[in-house]
């Protein structure tokens, strides 16, 4: 019986704690910030590759984020521009690795957030610094407004197209 009872005890103390993390994990996601008036300015950092969808995590452990997809990218800026909680955001652009069809549907979807009347913000510290920065560029250019940092620069080398010859 007590074996039982421990063993209980164990399963329900492990229980809580994998919840508590869940809920750490959940609440801690910040956004955004809170403007005067209770509008929100949601903030989102495009600073690596950029996967279709989400990856599952093997252990929800705080701290450990998973990464973010174009699928989740998509459904919050199509939420946000018929939010009207949402004053608009803020993309900070750094080194982003992706391909001209995910180029093109980030786009699209920031073009919509500033038909919507929502001001779209966007900060290079560097584009293309040792590599090509037109596709980074090409994002930025459907912004109501692009920033560079001082010292930044910028490297528009062109498209390119590569294909396997057989």
């Amino acid at each position: 019986m007590r074996r039982l009872a421990l063993l209980f005890l164990v399963t329900l103390l492990v229980g809580a704690a994998i919840a508590g993390i869940g809920i750490v994990r959940a609440v801690g996601r910040g956004g955004g910030g809170v403007l005067p008036g209770g509008k929100v300015l949601l903030t989102y950092r495009l600073a690596a590759p950029l996967p279709d969808y989400p990856r599952e995590p093997e252990l929800p452990l705080p701290g450990v984020e998973t990464e973010e997809s174009l699928a989740d990218l998509w459904s919050g800026l199509s939420a946000a521009r018929d939010d009207d909680r949402v004053a608009g955001l803020a993309l900070h652009v750094r080194n982003a690795a992706f391909g001209l069809a995910k180029a093109q549907e980030l786009r699209r979807q920031i073009a919509n957030l500033v038909e919507a009347g929502k001001p779209v913000k966007c900060y290079f510290e560097s584009t293309g610094e040792g590599s090509n920065g037109t596709l980074e560029y090409y994002v930025a250019s459907a912004c109501s407004s692009i920033s560079l940092a001082p010292a930044g620069e910028v490297a528009l080398l062109g498209l390119y197209f590569d294909s396997t010859f057989l």
